[in-house]
């Protein structure tokens, strides 16, 4: 059975209109299966990618029963 790990990046430089508009928010849905190989690198460039962008970002990776380290690498990056 698969899990899901989140992680919420945020920017500091996030503004809004008014007191009464929120920042945009942008909730990312990844999917993994066996992606240990790559996952610290996707996650690096995502995250620096987000730091860019003027949202509060959340990522999602949903792992679908990987049988390699990516659980333990999820539970690294929660």
């Amino acid at each position: 059975m698969g899990q899901v790990r989140q992680r919420t990046v945020y920017n500091n430089n996030v503004e809004t209109n008014s007191k009464h508009h929120k920042p945009a928010r942008l909730d990312l849905v990844v999917p993994l299966y066996n992606e240990s190989d790559g996952l610290q690198a996707f996650y690096d460039e995502l995250s620096h990618v987000l730091a860019g962008l003027e949202v509060e970002a959340r990522i999602l990776f949903v792992d679908d029963g990987s049988d390699d380290d990516t659980p333990d690498l999820l539970s690294d990056l929660a």
